[in-house]
């Protein structure tokens, strides 16, 4: 999969879809899902129901985009398995792996559909490459759409999410330091100018804790500001002294000029 770290860039228009769809109540799946949460299940009651959500959401995916799109199966294969992670996976305690348990929700859900192609995008395009790096890019652009709608942030409190964009991007740009030509840190600068560009409009967050990412010093504007004032107040006093000093030194001598001029 070529430069697989943008597909989180595509985070809005995959999670538009899956909000799109997600409210649906219809029991077409519940036979199947109530199975395979049987199966592996361990802890929680709700992959019942992102089962659900998920299998609604792949069905969306494939009639917005042609089965033979692989580049948008794979975005979207990508997007729902780091939403599953976010709401599902890390909250409870399965009957096997994370990855082997993402891959039977695919499997069952492409024996459900006549003709589906959400395995072989899996197998060929996605399996190898849902390392933390992306996962953590997806979290940052989520983070970001829930601080700009102002919804789903931690304790209904915005800045919690500005805060953790800085934490998750300060933590993946220590790496980038001694590669920042990689496809990864490419993204990561890609999100932090976006991130950069709303937070320095609307900030209204405790700005030791949330502040532009690309600045490699987050506090030199509120540093800069008081030395700019106090050198420009400096400056000016500075030259109204000279300046009154030149206007008397000249009228000194105007006046000694004249009285040379009474003497002769």
């Amino acid at each position: 999969m070529q430069q697989k770290y943008n597909f989180a860039t595509t985070f809005n228009e995959y999670n538009s879809i899956f909000e799109k769809v997600s409210k649906k109540t219809d029991n077409i799946y519940d036979e199947h899902c109530e199975g395979f949460k049987s199966r592996y299940s361990i802890s929680g009651d709700s992959l019942f129901t992102n089962c659900k959500k998920s299998f609604f959401y792949l069905y969306e995916l494939e009639e917005r985009h042609a089965k033979d799109d692989i580049r948008k199966i794979a975005e979207g294969l990508a997007f729902i398995y780091y939403w599953l992670h976010e709401n599902e996976f890390k909250n409870n305690k399965y009957a096997g792996n994370i990855i082997d348990i993402y891959k039977a929700l695919l499997e069952l859900y492409n024996d459900k559909q006549d003709i589906s192609n959400i395995t072989n995008t899996y197998d060929n395009q996605i399996q190898n490459n849902l390392d933390e790096k992306l996962k953590d890019l997806y979290c940052l652009y989520d983070k970001l759409n829930k601080l700009k709608t102002d919804k789903g942030c931690e304790q209904n409190n915005k800045c919690k999410c500005a805060e953790e964009c800085v934490v998750i991007f300060n933590k993946n740009n220590e790496q980038c330091k001694s590669d920042s030509n990689t496809d990864f840190c490419r993204e990561l600068h890609r999100f932090a100018k976006q991130f950069d560009d709303y937070i320095t409009k609307n900030n209204t967050c405790d700005i030791e804790k949330v502040h532009v990412l690309l600045n490699k010093n987050p506090h030199i504007s509120v540093i800069l500001l008081p030395i700019v004032i106090t050198l420009t107040i400096t400056l000016f006093l500075l030259y109204k002294v000279i300046t009154n000093f030149i206007l008397d030194f000249g009228y000194i001598t105007l006046l000694w000029n004249s009285s040379n001029i009474k003497l002769l």
